[in-house]
């Protein structure tokens, strides 16, 4: 993030007002790219007891790194002129007033607010720290799958190849670092194409974050593809269970990038890679 604009939000920061709903539990909802977090969004917005964004909101991610690296980095750390926990706080009700400006109308308060956005390991840690009672749920999907998802989709397909390798050993790395913490959820999204699992995973995701299962999150699942790719032979709304075949249209060249890159994340995830079997 630019420097002006690192010191345009800090300035901001001390003049950010209360907001009604900072005693909600906050669900952040996060995954790599082409992995499934556009329906587990929409699913997970569907419960009646959440008020979402239901949009993703990568600001979240550009505010708790610049949070995160000021109160860290040791120069800045230094010239800090608040204690960590008023300064955390300011930086919860910036999120808070970007993404909920005003409380829901019409309705009932609700139990939680859900937001979208990519996580590391490091800003989940800070969005923790910055939240209390905060939640994050991550989705995975076989690193072959989101290669090959990303490399045919128009906002992705300009990356390099070895940029998606590395972009998606995220997905471990969020794994590793949720594992025993009981704030994290983690679902597979080969795992809500049978409407028979996705019911059993989305129950035990809901009571991890906290909240009563719901036929409506079941029913965004079960009824809805989003922005699916399709390559030569496919169609796009067919099962998407079997994109993880599309490897064999790799080179030989990329699959040894895939090797040394994601092999250790694939592993660790429980994935399989066809052509070393």
């Amino acid at each position: 993030m630019p420097a002006n604009l690192v010191k345009k939000l800090l300035r901001s920061t001390m003049k950010v007002t209360a907001h009604p709903y900072e005693s909600l539990p906050v669900l952040i909802l996060t995954g790599v790219g082409r992995s499934g977090t556009t329906v587990l969004r929409h699913s997970i917005s569907a419960h009646p007891d959440v008020h979402s964004t239901e949009t993703e909101n990568n600001i979240i991610h550009d505010v708790l790194e610049t949070a995160r690296h000021n109160c860290t980095f040791p120069s800045r750390k230094g010239t800090m002129h608040v204690a960590q926990p008023a300064y955390d706080r300011q930086f919860r009700l910036l999120l808070l007033n970007l993404l909920w400006p005003s409380p829901r109308r019409g309705s009932e308060r609700p139990g939680m607010l859900v937001a979208s956005s990519d996580l590391s390991p490091e800003r989940a840690e800070y969005f923790l720290q910055c939240f209390p009672g905060g939640r994050i749920a991550c989705i995975v999907r076989n690193g072959i799958a989101v290669v090959s998802s990303r490399m045919k989709h128009p906002n992705f397909c300009e990356v390099p190849f070895e940029k998606h390798c590395e972009a998606w050993t995220n997905a471990a790395a969020m794994k590793d670092w949720g594992a025993g913490r009981p704030e994290f959820g983690l679902v597979r999204q080969e795992a809500l194409l049978d409407e028979n699992t996705a019911r059993t995973s989305l129950e035990a995701l809901l009571e991890k974050i906290g909240l009563p299962f719901s036929d409506a999150c079941l029913k965004v699942v079960n009824e809805n593809q989003y922005h699916p790719t399709e390559e030569a032979g496919e169609n796009a709304g067919q099962d998407l269970a079997g994109r993880e075949e599309r490897w064999q249209s790799w080179t030989e060249a990329q699959r040894d990038t895939f090797n040394r890159i994601c092999s250790d994340a694939m592993t660790s995830l429980e994935y399989s890679v066809p052509w070393l079997d």
